[in-house]
This record gives structure tokens, C-alpha cells and sequence, in this order.
């Protein structure tokens, strides 16, 4: 599909905010990937991304013009062959975790080619570790369940501790 050129501004300039808002994004190259298994990926991202994680697919030559003289510079150099970007904007192992299971799966097809993370190029071995983490909320609703399973594990054992004492 054939873009003119105010169409090229305004999708480079979504791109720009998208970069900008995002706290971890994420390069893959693909090879022989197929139609339905960009759209399959595409509809994973957009169903349980939830307005979390965006992915992109455009020109190369485009991502170059959207880095150029910004903190993300350092990819362009990862802007070869066909490029797939994932964006993270709320939680930076968000993109992570949806990408594994097709990291996984297509191999031979997606290779991953940089992580960049709260403005930072990170080693790609951290991918994994990312996929782990969760959001904020998510932990805070752990660590609550954890203080409440605890006050009530105390509670029961004081209950257990008295009813023992009234019966000497």
C-alpha cells in the first residue's frame, strides 16, 4: 500500500507518541511469517493488551525518520529486514508476557532483535525475567491477600491458643 506523504507524517508522529508514552518496547524481525499469523498475533495483542500494548509494522525507513534524534536512536540500528515493534506503556513486562508464547512457538520465524526499557537498551537475555513481573496493582492485590491470610492465620491461632487455656 502506497502512502502519501501526509499520511507518512501522521502515522511517524503516532509512532513518536508511541514511543514516547511507552515504558519498554520491543524489536523482532520476521521471517516467512505468514498473513494469518501476523493477524493472529496482532488480534492476541489487541484483546489482551487492552490498550496496554500496541504493535507496529511499517517501513523501516519510516521507523528511522521517527528515532532520528531522539533517546531511541540507538535502535534504528535493529530497523533491518521486516520489522515488528511491541509497545508497553502501562507495565514494561506487559509486551513481554504476550510476546513469549510466540517467541516460543515461531523460532524459526521471530527473532528478537532489541528490548529497550525505561529508556535504556537492555541486554535481550532480560526478556525472560521481564515476562515475570506484573503490574503494580497486581502486586499491591498479592501483598494484601498475603497481610490478610496472615491476620487471619494469627487470629486463629490466638483463637486456638485460648480455647486451649480454658480447658485446663
Amino acid at each position: 500500500m502506497v502512502l502519501k506523504l501526509k499520511e507518512k507524517k501522521k502515522l511517524v508522529l503516532n509512532i513518536k507518541n508511541l514511543f514516547n508514552k511507552s515504558l519498554s518496547v520491543i524489536v523482532i524481525n520476521y521471517f516467512n511469517f505468514t498473513a494469518n499469523e501476523i493477524n493472529d498475533l496482532r488480534k492476541n495483542i489487541n484483546k489482551n493488551g487492552k490498550n496496554n500494548v500496541f504493535m507496529v509494522m511499517t517501513r523501516n525507513s519510516l521507523l528511522k525518520l521517527v528515532v532520528k534524534n531522539t533517546i531511541f536512536e540507538s535502535l534504528g540500528q535493529f530497523f533491518i529486514n521486516s520489522t515488528l515493534l511491541v509497545f508497553s506503556v502501562s507495565v514494561p513486562g506487559f509486551a513481554s508476557r504476550l510476546l513469549k508464547p510466540y517467541l516460543n512457538k515461531y523460532k524459526s520465524k521471530l527473532e528478537l532483535k532489541a528490548l529497550f526499557i525505561e529508556n535504556k537498551l537492555v541486554p535481550l537475555s532480560l526478556n525472560n525475567k521481564l515476562s515475570i513481573f506484573v503490574s503494580f496493582d497486581k502486586a499491591l492485590l498479592y501483598f494484601v491477600f498475603l497481610l490478610k491470610k496472615i491476620s487471619v492465620v494469627r487470629l486463629l491461632n490466638v483463637l486456638k491458643l485460648v480455647s486451649e487455656k480454658k480447658k485446663y
